[in-house]
């Protein structure tokens, strides 16, 4: 839940994600916003989320 209050309190969106494949609607919202966004918290660390999986989403 700490997430979440930290996310609200900078007005910041969580973006959840399958670790195998990136969904089409998470990356068109990756996308969406590049312009907009300076730095990308990954939580959970690469058993949760691989490197794989990050790269899918900002190709």
């Amino acid at each position: 839940m700490r997430v979440l209050h930290l996310a609200a309190q900078y007005f910041s969106p969580v973006v959840l994600t399958n670790p195998k494949t990136a969904n089409g609607a998470t990356k068109a919202t990756i996308q969406k916003y590049k312009d907009q966004t300076f730095v990308y918290y990954i939580l959970g660390g690469e058993k949760a989320l691989p490197q794989s999986a990050i790269d899918q989403l900002f190709e």
